[in-house]
C-alpha cells in the first residue's frame, strides 16, 4: 500500500491538474458565452434564436462541428 504523505501528494496533484483543466477551458468558454449572449442582447433575438447560437458558439470554440442538415 501506499504511505499516507504519498496518497496525500497525489490528491493534491490531482486537484491541480482539475483547477488547471477547468481554468484553461472554462475561461474561453466563459468569455465566448458572455461576448454571445452581449450580442443576443443587442440584437433583440428571441429565446430560441439566442440558445441555438449558445450552442453553435461553444460547438465552434470546443471543435465539435455537426454535419449540416
Amino acid at each position: 500500500m501506499a504511505s499516507p504523505k504519498s496518497r496525500m501528494i497525489f490528491r493534491i496533484m490531482l486537484v491541480t491538474l482539475l483547477l488547471l483543466l477547468l481554468f484553461y477551458i472554462g475561461r474561453p468558454l466563459y468569455w465566448k458565452f458572455s461576448a454571445t449572449v452581449y450580442e443576443i442582447r443587442n440584437n433583440k433575438q428571441t429565446f430560441r434564436q439566442g440558445l441555438s447560437q449558445i450552442v453553435i458558439q461553444g460547438q465552434k470554440s470546443l471543435g465539435w462541428f455537426s454535419a449540416p442538415v
